[in-house]
Formats: structure tokens, C-alpha cells, sequence
């Protein structure tokens, strides 16, 4: 089965063994999967980047998010 990695080269994939469940554990079969180009994308770079631009990349986030709550209340925002 192909596994996905983070290298110092971006992300790689590799053949790895399939795993073998353990006792009180299944061995489910994935016959499609997505990967969520915000989240995956935004956990593969992780590590990546000063923390001053990871400071700042949340800073913005913290603005977006002040922004939509202030133009369509709490209740809606969450």
C-alpha cells in the first residue's frame, strides 16, 4: 500500500507493508479518499516557515474571523 510522507523535498509517497491488525482491532479497506487541500495541505507544511510567518498567517486568521463575527453575529460564526 502507498503511505504519504513529509520530506525536507515536500511530500513523497512510498510503498509500505499493508498492517496487520491486532487483537480487537479490524483491518478496514479504503476504496476512495480525498485529500482536503486546506487541512492536509496546511498539516504537510507544518514545520515550514519562519514563526514569525506562522504568527502572522494566524494573525490573519484571527482577523477573518473577528471580521465574520462582527458582520453576522456569535451564533452564526460558530
Amino acid at each position: 500500500m502507498k503511505q504519504i510522507f513529509r520530506t525536507s523535498l515536500g511530500p513523497k509517497t512510498k510503498d509500505v507493508p499493508m498492517p496487520t491488525p491486532g487483537e480487537k482491532e479490524i483491518l478496514v479497506a479504503v476504496h476512495a479518499s480525498v485529500i482536503s487541500t486546506g487541512t492536509e495541505t496546511m498539516n504537510m507544511k507544518k514545520g515550514q516557515g519562519s514563526v514569525s510567518d506562522i504568527l502572522k498567517e494566524k494573525m490573519e486568521l484571527v482577523g477573518k474571523v473577528k471580521k465574520y463575527l462582527n458582520e453576522n453575529g456569535l451564533a452564526v460564526t460558530i
